[in-house]
This record gives structure tokens, sequence and C-alpha cells, in this order.
């Protein structure tokens, strides 16, 4: 696949630095196969005091598969023996934790959707995992629907049960590390079940609409340069979840600034493009991720960096973000032919005037820079010294808060 890159040299280096570590696996990049466990007298353990979760089998041994990967970190596993423990004679599928962040949910928390396909049969029961009482999601059931899983078959556990049988699919998505084509299986599969017209070969996926702390100021000045160029213009939190999938699934080019709606790509066909625009000056983004979701879906990348922010903000940041027709940009849209007029590429005083109101709203908040990078290192420093990741999460909350 084809990648892109219209930035400064020094995040050229950051990026391919940060993709050198990740594996793409599965066909046609390998011959792996991924594997799925089948363990009778499977307990799905779960302990909410904690977070901690997993799969143990009949004689409490805990299974390994059963580990949640995030990069090199797994969750937490509990101690069996502190647990009161539900019997039921169902076979159980188990999928993971759910998580209350939509992106996150879908690459993270999807990851063993894949074996539904080998060894799903209604009337066995989809296991979720909510080991942090956050409450059911109403995405889980979303797409669980588009799977064609009666919701009386998907189960939210926040206590421990053991089933007759319980099937571990291995995870196929794992951050910062690794992906196998299988991954695609169950977004293909949802893809297929949704029908409706779509909107085009072109479609941006906009972050105007979104409260005032997530947009992103200038994107309608940027949107508009892609509208007039082909592109439908899509706002996915307003949209039910198949009808963004029905929006997508048939597009050629997806673009946008870098967040969730470009992951929505798992829904595209392979060979198709997606655009990220990055929207802070930060070199660390999450181009890497998008990145390793456009290679295990077969499609070609393009970065460019856009943002023309007075204070350097991170990917997820609490100060406002700006983005402009910078010279990376505007070298994109000279390369594939857009047509714009001077007034499209100049700034946006308007854009600019918002954005320098919640600027200094965002320091009156939040400090300085200075005090910034001081805090994060207070926080950082300090919490070295807890023993144990459950202690040591709890403090670096709490400091947060109060400092």
């Amino acid at each position: 696949m084809q990648c892109d890159i219209y930035t400064s040299d020094k995040y050229k280096k950051y990026f391919h630095s940060d993709i050198a570590a990740r594996q793409i696996c599965g066909a046609p990049f390998d011959d792996s196969a991924l594997d799925i466990d089948c363990i009778d007298s499977g307990l799905v353990a779960v302990d909410c005091a904690t977070g901690a979760f997993g799969i143990f089998d009949v004689d409490n041994k805990f299974v390994k598969s059963s580990l949640q990967l995030r990069g090199k970190m797994g969750q937490f596993i509990p101690d069996v023996k502190k647990l009161c423990v539900e019997n039921c004679a169902d076979t159980a599928i188990f999928l993971g934790n759910i998580y209350p962040h939509f992106g996150h949910f879908l690459l993270e928390h999807l990851n063993r959707a894949w074996g539904l396909g080998r060894v799903y049969k209604k009337g066995m029961k989809v296991i979720f995992i909510d080991n942090k009482n956050i409450g059911a999601q109403k995405f889980v059931f979303d797409f669980t629907d588009m799977l064609n899983i009666p919701r009386r078959d998907v189960v939210i556990l926040t206590n421990s049960v053991r089933y007759k049988k319980v099937y571990i699919p291995a995870q196929s998505w794992v951050t910062q590390h690794r992906a196998h084509t299988d991954f695609c299986k169950a977004f293909d599969a949802m893809a297929a079940g949704v029908s409706g017209p779509g909107v085009g070969d072109k479609v941006y996926v906009s972050r105007a609409a979104l409260p005032a702390e997530m947009k992103v100021f200038g994107e309608e000045r940027i949107q508009n340069i892609f509208k007039k160029n082909g592109y439908a213009i899509i706002y996915p939190e307003k949209m039910p979840l198949a009808h963004q999938v029905a929006a997508i699934k048939n597009a050629k080019v997806l673009a946008g600034c870098g967040g969730t709606a470009l992951h929505l790509a798992l829904f595209m066909k392979p060979g198709g493009r997606v655009v990220q625009i990055k929207r802070n000056t930060g070199i660390k983004d999450n181009g890497p991720i998008q990145w390793m979701l456009n290679q295990v879906r077969g499609l070609n990348s393009v970065f460019i960096e856009a943002s023309v922010e007075k204070r350097k903000s991170e990917h997820q940041s609490k100060l406002p973000q700006i983005i402009g027709v910078t010279e990376h940009l505007q070298r994109f849209f000279d390369d594939n032919g857009f047509k714009y007029s001077a007034r499209d590429v100049a700034q946006d005083k308007a854009a600019f005037a918002e954005y320098e109101i919640a600027l200094a709203a965002a320091s009156a908040a939040y400090g300085g820079a200075i005090y910034m990078r001081l805090k994060r290192f207070i926080i950082k420093f300090v919490t070295c010294f807890v023993p144990g990741r459950v202690r040591r999460g709890r403090v670096r909350a709490w400091l947060k808060e109060r400092l």
C-alpha cells in the first residue's frame, strides 16, 4: 500500500521510526493464522473493585489467551479465591471488556469479534466484561446488531460466571504492536448487512459539529475546499452507526482530521485511500495507529500537517487546536489537482479569533506551558514511588485532578 506524507522531516522521522516496530500479519503479508481456544467449564472472572478480569479453566488456572493486551501491557488478573461465582449451562464466546470511548472500543475491544464467524451459533452467549462498572454503552449493541446477534445473546458481565464452555478468539489487533488481517472479518460482516445509499466516492468526516472543546478551529474552511472538489461532508456523531457505515463502505477516499472518525475506514473496501489531516503541532499523534489500520484493511495512506496553533498541543489535549492551509496542505492540494481560490487558502481570521479566545480560557483554566510541563513531571516522578499498578493509577488520577 502507498503512503504519502506531506509533513516536516521531524514528523517523518518519528512516523517511520514508530511504524517500523509494528507488525502486519495474515494474508497477503504472511501465512500466519489466529487460534480460538476452547475452555471446558471456563470461568469468566470479574473483580470490579480492582478492574481485574480474565478466563480461568476448570482447575482455576488463568488462560493466557484471555489477556487483553494493549502494547505490551495486559489487564489485572483477579484472585478467583475471593470471588463469588455463579454457574451457567450456556456456551459463551469471550470478546473482552467494554470501554466508554467509541474509537478505542472499535479498535481494541472488537479485536476478537473475527472469531464469531467461525464458532457463533444462535443461543450462545457473546460475553463482554464491564470490569469498571461504566454501564452498557449503546454503541456495543449497535455493533452486535449489525453482526445479527440477538440482544438476548449479548451479555455484559459485572460478576463472575462459570460457563459450560468458553471460546476465546485470539486478539487480532494489539495497539502499538501488531494487527492481523482477520481483524477485518467482523467489519466486512457488518458492512455486508448494512443497506442504504452511500453519499459518493469521496467522503470527508468533519469534527465541526462536535462540542466546542472537541472541535478543530478552522476546519470548516478546509472542508469547504474538499467539498468544492467533490467530497461529501458528513458529521458521524449526528448519524446512527449503520448510516455511518452505509456512507463510508463504498467510498474510495475518506478524509478528515486525525481521530476516531477516520477509524471508520475499517468498513471501506481494499484499494481505497485515507487522507489524515494532522491537527496538532506536537510530534506524536495517532498517525501510526491509522497507518496500521489502513495497512491491515488494504488502504493507501496520506498524512498532512495542517496545524497553525500558537501553543503546542498533543493529539489528545485540553488545549484548543486550529488548522489552516499550510505549505504541506497546499502541496497536497496541488499534487492532487484540487481547485481552490486565493480566499480559500488565506488565513481564516474569524476562526483564529475564536481560537485565541479559547486558548486564553484554556491557559487560565489549566496554566501556562511551563506549569503544564512541571505538572507532568511531578505526576510522573511521584507515581514512580507508588507500588502496584492499581494504586499508581489512582494516585496519578488524584494528582491530575488537584494540581
